[in-house]
């Protein structure tokens, strides 16, 4: 069973392998702030994730899928923060309240500093958070208030797949 870091290891070592630069500049033109990419598509992204996942999905716990994002949302590019997100989301029935925290830090460390890490990440992992954990809610209120503007972001998108749920 491949480790956290071996696994991010290799995971940016594929991405790299399958750069785009022309679909790179493109991707980063989209975005106001500046923002790093590899120039991978979507389904490819997805197709990735899926194989890795494959990989881990027996031996690991969502610990484990946590870690791998503690070191892939280090690197700059948007894929490798999209891999270890739709990792972690297959780990939706292990997330706990330790959970919050650990996006906030994400969060105000700026690991997650644009709308599309921040839109990937908090509507599916803290939202699905929310709808088995309503009362964790009232944890997100002061992120509302926050000087970082993506903690700010955050505390609205972890409500979209709540109240689409009604």
């Amino acid at each position: 069973m491949p480790t956290a870091k071996t696994l991010a290891h290799e995971t940016v070592a594929l991405l790299r392998q399958g750069a785009d630069p022309q679909r790179a500049q493109r991707v980063a033109a989209y975005f106001k702030e500046p923002v790093r990419a590899f120039g991978w598509t979507a389904p490819a992204l997805r197709a990735l994730a899926a194989s890795l996942y494959a990989r881990v999905r027996t031996e690991w716990t969502v610990a484990d899928a946590v870690e791998l994002c503690d070191l892939l949302f280090r690197q700059r590019e948007l894929e490798a923060k999209g891999v270890a997100m739709l990792i972690l989301q297959r780990f939706r029935k292990g997330y706990s309240a330790s959970l919050l925290r650990r996006v906030r830090s994400w969060l105000q460390e700026g690991q997650l500093d644009n709308w599309a890490s921040v839109d990937g990440l908090c509507p599916d992992v803290l939202g699905t958070l929310l709808l088995r954990e309503p009362h964790l809610s009232t944890r997100l209120v002061p992120w509302a208030r926050s000087g970082n503007r993506w903690v700010r972001r955050a505390s609205l998108v972890a409500f979209l797949l709540p109240v689409r749920r009604g």
